[in-house]
């Protein structure tokens, strides 16, 4: 009589793990975002979003793939622009065995010449997704919202105090 218990124990473990795994596998994407960005492949970044997806940064909607990796590439065509981009707070959730939902907080580092060329852009804001499990693609984007809470400038050049500089062991 306890074998049927040790097995749905052993069952729910198994599904809750392969939960956990499936919503951690679906919060990967925004790894992949940033690392499309950053490295400045739009064709890669659309990619990474439903046929039909929309993505909205700020008060902007972009509607499907075409349109995503042409706002990357007018965005990106002057190739002194750099990013960084970086998340902290992710927190994930399935609602289906093909959808997930995201909420994180991004930081990202900008140089953005048309903004400043003595200037480093630092923008914080949150982002919440809704992925769906795509057959040939994986986890993509139906949504992908940012909302940016602030940002600040950061001068290039602060001058170095040499009496607090320290050498690297």
């Amino acid at each position: 009589m306890s074998e049927p218990k040790i097995d749905l124990r052993s069952r729910l473990l198994r599904d809750s793990v392969r939960t956990i795994d499936d919503a951690a596998s679906a919060s990967a994407i925004l790894l992949r975002f940033s690392d499309a960005v950053d490295g400045r492949l739009p064709a890669q970044v659309a990619r990474l979003f439903a046929a039909d997806g929309i993505f909205c940064p700020g008060d902007k909607q972009i509607f499907g793939r075409t349109s995503i990796e042409a706002f990357y590439t007018s965005r990106l065509s002057d190739p002194r622009r750099s990013t960084r981009h970086l998340w902290s707070n992710v927190q994930h959730r399935l609602t289906s065995d093909v959808e997930a939902q995201i909420e994180a907080t991004l930081t990202v580092y900008a140089f953005e010449p048309q903004v400043s060329e003595t200037h480093l852009q630092l923008r914080l804001g949150n982002v919440r997704c809704r992925c769906i499990l795509d057959l040939e693609d994986g986890w993509v984007f139906s949504e992908h919202l940012y909302v940016r809470a602030f940002a600040v400038h950061l001068p290039l050049n602060l001058p170095i105090d040499s009496a607090q500089e320290k050498p690297l062991p």
